[in-house]
Parts: C-alpha cells; structure tokens; sequence
C-alpha cells in the first residue's frame, strides 16, 4: 500500500491577508491552527473559548488571534507565518498530537 500522504502546508512568510475563499489543503491546514489558538488562548486566559470561528478561513479574527497567540507563546508578535510562527505551530500541533 501506498504511504499516506502529508497534509503539512508550507505557507509563505507574509501576512495573511482576509480572504473568502482557499484550497482545500490549506482550508484543514487553517482549521487546525485555529482550533489550536482557541484551545491555548482560553487556556491562558488571553481569550474567551472558541473565540475564533474553526471555518478554514483566514480572516480578520483569525489575523488578531495569531498576534495574541504569538504574544502568549513568547514569539515575535507580527502577525505574519514567518519562519518562527510555522515553528512553533508545528511544535504545539505535535504536542496536542494534532499534526
């Protein structure tokens, strides 16, 4: 049988922009991170739960969470899926056994 394939998404180091409308690998890509963010922004008393809608997209909450997410895991609050935010994010996916 054929290996599984990986579902990681490599994103470019920008700031995502709101959208209405992405590819379907970065759709469950985003839905993961959101879901992430609702989990440890509640649990560290920086949000409310599900505080950001687990929809796939990348919107303006979603962009506002990111920063206040960042901010709580001790990374550079820009906004942005830099380098370092990738990072970190597949270290607490693979922490919470959500890769």
């Amino acid at each position: 049988p054929e290996a599984p394939e990986s579902k990681e998404v490599t994103l470019p180091e920008q700031t995502i922009k709101p959208q209405t409308t992405t590819s379907p690998s970065n759709t469950e890509y985003y839905k993961r991170v959101q879901k992430l963010m609702n989990k440890q922004l509640s649990m560290g008393g920086q949000g409310l739960p599900n505080s950001v809608e687990v929809d796939g997209v990348w919107g303006p909450q979603s962009v506002g969470a990111l920063k206040t997410w960042q901010k709580m895991v001790g990374i550079p609050e820009t906004g942005k899926f830099d380098e370092g935010t990738r990072a970190k994010i597949r270290e607490e996916l693979s922490a919470n056994n959500d890769q």
